[in-house]
């Protein structure tokens, strides 16, 4: 990415690498990373900016899962909790639907309080599925028909952790979603 702005100082030719480039943002969006291959304390930092600063974090479950797992300062911002076995994607086509806490979230809120119709969402090809939801997070799209001991599957979770937001998707096929006709 490149990113500069008239009136800031401000030249990335790249993912941010400290504080000081993500700083920039309010939001940081983490596609299927590997946190372990990044500069030394950029996870920490971003757990900072989150926690402290009120930044929002987006994160979109993939194959590297397993390696957030490993790495305290993002695992700790998930609204969900994560297993290595988190990492195996449960297939579909999966079917979703709002959880019960979400209805009335402002997730879903929609210009002229139309009705989101979920039965015309296409399912969902894959799911990276966590353990569960931590206590104080919403469940926003949760599996109709998979489900584990704790419950039906999240597909889609947040919270509130320190002064940021925190939104997990567990599917790195939402973009089909886009395709759909108005």
């Amino acid at each position: 990415m490149q990113l500069a702005e008239p009136d800031r100082a401000v030249t990335l030719g790249g993912f941010p690498q400290s504080r000081g480039e993500l700083d920039w943002f309010d939001l940081i969006v983490l596609g299927d990373v590997a946190p372990a291959s990044w500069p030394a304390g950029l996870s920490a930092a971003v757990h900072s900016l989150v926690v402290e600063s009120g930044k929002s974090l987006l994160y979109l479950a993939g194959p590297n899962l397993g390696r957030v797992v490993e790495d305290p300062y993002l695992a700790s911002l998930l609204p969900v909790e994560l297993t290595p076995e988190s990492a195996r994607p449960v297939e579909g086509p999966i079917e979703v639907r709002p959880g019960s806490a979400a209805v009335g979230a402002a997730f879903f809120y929609t210009p002229g309080g139309t009705a989101i119709r979920w039965g015309d969402l296409p399912p969902m090809d894959q799911i990276y599925a966590p353990l569960r939801k931590k206590p104080a997070a919403t469940v926003l799209l949760e599996a109709v028909e998979h489900a584990n001991p704790f419950g039906k599957l999240i597909a889609m979770a947040e919270h509130t952790v320190g002064r940021g937001r925190v939104l997990y998707v567990g599917a790195d096929t939402l973009w089909k979603w886009q395709m759909l006709p108005a």
